[in-house]
């Protein structure tokens, strides 16, 4: 990531855990689908990197982002962003950063991702291509679509707090979260590909651990 790039994001916090929203730079995005591309046209490589027996998703296509991918201009943006993330939401500075892992996921009609978390401190899905109809109330009968929106749930719905938020994906944007955040992926109709890559990273066990800093008086 550049010095001239400027981190655009939107944190939200619709119940417990802020979930940032950040703007993926369309160098990044463009490397992302020109990597898949080339791992789908090469059936050895896909089965190599195949993580479909390790990933919740009942979905198409799952694997994983080689780490070479990972540790050039896509990893600093991840740490860049997560810090932005961390120290917006806690006034604290990050000090270390290490992903875990980052994957592919490509969807096509009728695949989805049951309610599931994930491992680490920090985790993010991001999206590379969408298709059209989602989101679109085009020809449906419902006030507000959420077909291939991905969901949060955290608690139950009360007075004055909703346990869940369906967030429509966009190209260009990653949604940014605590790893044990409940979330899923509802199927769609139509044609298209809904292209996402998800990540998880630690971060310092210091400011993950909220009770590290707290003293018995």
């Amino acid at each position: 990531m550049s010095e001239s790039d400027e981190i655009s994001y939107e944190l939200f916090k619709p119940f417990g855990p802020f979930v940032g929203d950040f703007t993926i730079p369309r160098r990044i995005v463009d490397t992302l689908n020109r990597y898949t591309d080339e791992v789908v046209a090469d059936g050895a490589k896909a089965q190599n990197l195949d993580l479909s027996s390790y990933l919740a998703g009942e979905v198409t296509q799952e694997f994983k982002v080689d780490p070479a991918v990972v540790e050039g201009e896509l990893g600093r943006y991840l740490m860049d962003i997560t810090a932005t993330y961390i120290e917006v939401t806690t006034g604290r500075k990050i000090s270390k950063f290490k992903v875990l892992g980052c994957w592919i996921v490509r969807s096509f009609e009728g695949d989805f991702n049951p309610p599931h978390n994930h491992r680490g401190h920090v985790s993010g899905a991001g999206y590379l291509m969408i298709p059209d109809q989602i989101g679109s109330s085009e020809g449906s009968r419902k006030r507000a679509r959420t077909a291939g929106m991905i969901n949060f749930v955290h608690g139950t719905d009360q007075f004055l707090s909703g346990g869940h938020i369906s967030m429509l994906p966009k190209v260009g944007h990653i949604f940014l979260f605590p790893h044990y955040l409940n979330h899923s992926v509802n199927p769609f109709s139509g044609s298209g590909e809904r292209r996402s890559f998800s990540f998880n990273a630690l971060i310092d066990d210091e400011i993950y651990d909220i009770h590290s800093n707290s003293r018995l008086e």
